[in-house]
């Protein structure tokens, strides 16, 4: 009898633990394939955008990189699995202007946005693979109606 109630905690426990130890593995975050590239706007590297990969998935949450230097990376621990992506690229520029703002200090950094969704060069497609994903996103701008808007390859 005593030895039947030390062991239902004992498996009870041991259980627990490895239901944990599997579900720790399952989510979005787990393993999947690295990716990187490059993004560049008239011929010079973007810095201090975004890029954001969205599975055709709606399971699959979107997962996001900085671009710095013109350059991104997303290791294998961001979960990218292999599959269809719709990619969309940002970015708002600092002008070096400062501009007033209801919250103190009062003041912000004025930005442009140079590379946002209006512009058809900011929604690009990629197909994850198991490895060799290297994608190099080239952007140009065109000016229409004084102004200027960035259009992909």
């Amino acid at each position: 009898m005593i030895l039947s109630r030390i062991r239902k905690p004992a498996l009870s426990a041991l259980f627990l633990s490895v239901l944990g130890l599997a579900l720790s593995g399952c989510g979005a975050g787990s393993g999947g394939a690295p990716v990187e590239g490059s993004v560049t706007l008239d011929g010079k590297p973007v810095d201090g955008g975004t890029i954001t990969f969205v599975s055709e998935n709606p399971k699959v949450h979107p997962v996001l990189a900085d671009i710095k230097g013109g350059k991104y990376a997303l290791d294998a621990a961001h979960g990218l699995k292999p599959g269809k992506y719709r990619v969309e690229i940002n970015w708002k520029q600092k002008t070096g202007r400062q501009i007033p703002s209801n919250d103190p200090p009062n003041t912000i950094d004025e930005e442009i946005v140079r590379i946002g969704p209006d512009n058809p060069g900011s929604r690009q497609e990629a197909e994850i693979k198991e490895s060799g994903n290297k994608f190099d996103y080239t952007i140009v701008s065109q000016v229409n109606d004084n102004t200027r808007k960035a259009v992909g390859d």
